[in-house]
């Protein structure tokens, strides 16, 4: 999925991928490089790393296509599944670009635009980090239809609703419903209990904090009408 800003510059060499991260949070933490590179090692849903140093990454080039298609988004749901119910001590950082982020950002956004509304604090307290997120799950689908996450070094603990919000954000930007409906279908082909209202409501907090990298009214109107949809659902459940 194709979403949000970087600022990295990739370059291939061979069959490696040469990346100067723009995360400088993952650039100044060893602990957290060493760590991931650990977990790429055993998990095939990330490509490998084989060095770090500093801001430079090194891994494996994954061949392949990115992003949603009609016959991935199934599978999609599956593998993102299969990375949120990863041990906590497998990856025990946290995502720095969680709620609280998201928050300050749409507030951020919303006080430069003529909305009086604000995001209250307060609905963090309706994601728990539950899960090991991408927090924008972009993926390349290989060619032996393998899901292979990508942009990973902003990867940690957080809720799994982010991931699966981003994912409905974009599929409502983009008016494909229904490729968000079959990924969520993949995605509980193992039981597993998922709150509609918390979907609607992170979706619309993802679009309030990414309105201000393009289409800024577009986002603005869906996050607020997604809020308000997630309002609903909460009113319904008191009542």
């Amino acid at each position: 999925m194709k979403q949000g800003y970087s600022g990295s510059a990739v370059r291939r060499v061979g069959e490696h991928v040469e990346k100067r991260t723009s995360d400088i949070a993952f650039a100044e933490d060893m602990a957290r490089q060493k760590d991931l590179m650990a977990l790429t090692a055993r998990l095939p849903l990330l490509p490998r790393i084989t060095h770090v140093d500093g801001d430079l990454i090194v891994m494996e080039f994954v061949e392949g296509v990115e992003g949603p298609t009609e016959r991935n988004v199934f599978r999609l749901g599956e593998s993102l599944r299969l990375l949120h119910d990863q041990n906590e001590n497998s990856y025990p950082h946290p995502c720095h670009t969680g709620v609280d982020w998201l928050i300050d950002l749409a507030n951020d956004n919303l006080a430069q635009s003529t909305h009086a509304t604000r995001v209250s604090p307060e609905i963090k307290k309706h994601f728990e980090d539950d899960a090991l997120i991408h927090s924008e799950p972009q993926f390349i689908e290989t060619t032996d239809g393998r899901i292979v996450f990508i942009d990973i070094e902003g990867i940690g603990r957080g809720s799994r609703y982010q991931d699966l919000g981003f994912a409905a954000y974009l599929t409502r930007l983009s008016d494909r419903r229904e490729v968000f409906a079959a990924c969520l279908r993949g995605y509980t082909s193992r039981p597993i209990e998922l709150d509609a209202w918390r979907i609607h409501q992170m979706a619309g907090l993802i679009a309030l904090a990414y309105s201000g990298f393009a289409d800024t009214e577009k986002r603005l109107a869906l996050g607020l009408q997604l809020m308000r949809e997630a309002g609903q659902h909460i009113n319904s459940r008191q009542s």
